[in-house]
């Protein structure tokens, strides 16, 4: 487990935040800091030029690309690398843990990313700065079993 240093206004939950500051920008903000690499929004576009990178031509699988665009959740915050092919997505859970259907999703995309050679995985970063890797296995695994038997 890595843990972010985060400033104490970031630590309490019942510190006035000024209007439309959530209550994970103080953490991301920290996760920026400490990891100048990880980015918020435009994760699609990121994930699209290090596959290409990745695969040393232009254009995208458009199996992968249609499965980009299929993703419908948002990360807080990402980390794609492709020089060594992984994309890694942050989840800030101050309060509400991620819901089955987005471990459903993340493991599927999970199946995608690997069959193009891209590592993938899901960080959860709690409100006191724990960083903690995600089991995507069952979620993966379940994906895998739904592939083999479509309904």
């Amino acid at each position: 487990m890595h843990e972010l240093e985060l400033p104490i206004r970031a630590r309490s939950t019942k510190a006035r935040r000024p209007s439309g500051e959530t209550l994970s920008a103080p953490i991301l903000s920290a996760l920026q800091t400490q990891y100048p690499e990880v980015k918020t929004g435009g994760w699609r576009r990121a994930v699209r030029a290090a596959l290409s990178e990745h695969l040393h031509r232009e254009g995208i699988p458009q199996d992968f690309n249609e499965m980009v665009e299929a993703f419908r959740f948002e990360p807080d915050a990402y980390v794609v690398n492709a020089e060594e092919a992984f994309v890694h997505f942050f989840e800030v859970e101050v309060y509400n843990p991620m819901t089955a259907e987005k471990l459903r999703s993340y493991g599927r995309l999970m199946i995608d990313m690997e069959f193009h050679g891209i590592e993938f995985a899901v960080l959860v970063v709690n409100k006191y700065g724990h960083i903690n890797t995600v089991d995507l296995l069952p979620y993966y695994a379940e994906s895998l079993r739904a592939a083999a038997h479509p309904c």
